[in-house]
């Protein structure tokens, strides 16, 4: 995979290709609201969101234009249907991007999720009939997922990009993030070396996305699957033996489809199987043979040291700043309990993780259990998680009490 280091990414191209004689590129980025991208976010972040579509009381309305609380307060009456956006909208969005930026990165959700990829296909063809100057990309998910990869992205194509990350609202989490290089236009700068621009070719970028595609993970928690049942994007098999038993299921991206992992008896087991499922992700992709996260296979085996949690997020037997080391054949590990050198070793094992992971928490209506849910992430990981509130289509198709952990490993 390619490094998250974008220096060493940009290095890398300029020793391939004299910075200095490669004339400046800007890009945009383009994404749909299904990534949890707010307007005022997207301002900040100098994204531009295509909004997908609420179809209520037989009025159509944008992501943008109503809240997950008005569709949620409707669908005790009826479900509201929903609808990807236009083959003309995105267009129109598109052609305004290429006004402003020499590239486009559209970056769309999954799509066996919708039809709004084939749509996005179709608008590409339109505005770039030669296919030069736009790449397109299907994120295999959505949501909060598709969210973090285009963060990402914005890291990379962006010069001076800072994280001031905070969990106290969504603006002051993303102050600061991108004003270095938005010049106002929506395009984002590319990187410089030595004050020189550093050139980013089609292939490069599009790569660079469909790496982290590939990297992107995302557990799903729902209080029931009504609404993931009626808007048909999962198993039906699956949605009936849920909808028959009083169980809360929690959905895994799988293929670029949603699929149910696990059926659980209470919400609170429901939320700490989704700790332990990201926690698992986290230890298998790790580089460290020190890992300070708790895996399930810890937790049932008694290695962690106990803490006091929430109980709504979680048991109070399960661990905070637990470490499990994963049993690698001939490697040493340390003993925590004899003077700082496992200490440094941990603190070095969370260094790494700090550097390579991005997590996010995404909110139906739980905005408290969200903030929860990222105060126990940022305990077990040393790393600012986002968290942000779904979008009023994505609300839904997962309905209320819905949760969502995204996981970015880059």
């Amino acid at each position: 995979m390619i490094q998250v280091d974008k220096h060493e990414i940009v290095t890398s191209t300029v020793d391939r290709r004299r910075a200095g004689s490669v004339a400046h590129m800007s890009w945009a980025i383009v994404t749909d609201s299904s990534s949890a991208i707010s307007p005022q976010t997207a301002r900040e972040w100098g994204v531009r969101v295509v909004d997908l579509h609420v179809i209520m009381d037989g009025v159509d309305y944008k992501d943008s234009d109503i809240s997950c609380e008005q569709v949620l307060a409707h669908s005790e009456v009826e479900i509201p249907s929903t609808a990807a956006a236009s083959t003309g909208e995105l267009a129109a969005v598109y052609r305004r991007a290429l006004d402003e930026a020499d590239h486009v990165l559209a970056l769309h959700m999954s799509a066996k999720l919708s039809s709004l990829y084939a749509m996005a296909e179709c608008a590409a063809r339109q505005c770039d009939p030669a296919g030069e100057r736009m790449v397109l990309v299907d994120s295999r998910t959505a949501g909060s997922a598709l969210g973090l990869i285009v963060r990402e992205m914005v890291r990379y194509l962006g010069s001076g990009a800072r994280d001031t990350s905070d969990t106290q609202g969504e603006t002051a989490h993303h102050d600061g993030i991108i004003e270095d290089h938005n010049d106002g236009s929506g395009a984002l700068k590319t990187e410089t070396v030595n004050g020189q621009p550093a050139h980013f070719s089609r292939d490069e970028v599009q790569t660079l996305a469909q790496e982290l595609v590939a990297a992107s993970e995302m557990t799903v928690g729902m209080a029931a699957m009504t609404h993931a049942a009626h808007g048909g994007r999962i198993d039906r098999d699956a949605a009936e033996q849920a909808l028959n038993l009083p169980l809360h299921p929690t959905m895994v991206m799988d293929d670029g489809q949603m699929r149910v992992h696990h059926l659980c008896k209470t919400l609170k087991t429901q939320r700490r199987e989704m700790l332990h499922h990201i926690a698992d992700l986290i230890v298998e992709r790790s580089p460290d043979p020190c890992c300070p996260v708790v895996t399930r296979s810890a937790f049932q085996s008694g290695q962690c040291v106990s803490n006091a949690h929430d109980d709504s997020v979680m048991s109070s037997s399960d661990a905070v700043q637990s470490r499990r080391f994963n049993d690698r054949p001939g490697e040493h590990h340390p003993d925590t309990s004899q003077g700082n050198s496992g200490e440094a070793q941990i603190d070095a094992g969370q260094t790494d993780i700090k550097n390579t992971v991005r997590l996010a928490v995404e909110y139906v209506d739980e905005a408290d259990i969200a903030k929860k849910l990222v105060d126990q992430l940022r305990k077990d990981y040393a790393v600012d998680p986002w968290i942000t509130q779904a979008a009023a289509s994505t609300a839904l198709h997962v309905g209320p009490g819905g949760l969502a952990i995204s996981l970015l490993t880059v």
